[in-house]
């Protein structure tokens, strides 16, 4: 499968490590093809930017959460955050370096379409 219009319009993505490099890119290709989007990464004030960028460039609905991955106690709460205002997640998109128990992944899609 591709990552086109088809597949990503009105999706809902948890995209971490966006605040520059490939995580920025990747939010404005999801943005692109009108995904709703959760951003996380440290940099709030960056954050904040990538945000409006994405709803210029037709992201339905698009959330930043300023998170530290590395620190063991924010995955659970970024991922809480996501499933609170996008009610599910279509693509998790593990983009950050560090530990973090997602990098586990269990197979549970308890949460996904």
């Amino acid at each position: 499968r591709c990552l086109c219009q088809e597949l990503l319009s009105g999706s809902h993505v948890l995209l971490t490590g966006a605040s520059k490099g490939i995580g920025e890119q990747l939010a404005y290709h999801y943005a692109r093809f009108g995904a709703n989007l959760v951003i996380t990464a440290r940099n709030e004030a960056r954050l904040k930017q990538i945000e409006e960028k994405c709803l210029e460039l037709g992201a339905k609905k698009v959330y930043s959460y300023a998170a530290d991955m590395a620190d063991p106690r924010n995955p659970g709460m970024v991922v809480q955050f996501a499933l609170e205002k996008l009610g599910s997640l279509d693509f998790l998109v593990l983009n950050h370096a560090g530990y973090d128990p997602l990098m586990m992944w269990n197979g549970n899609a308890e949460n996904t379409n």
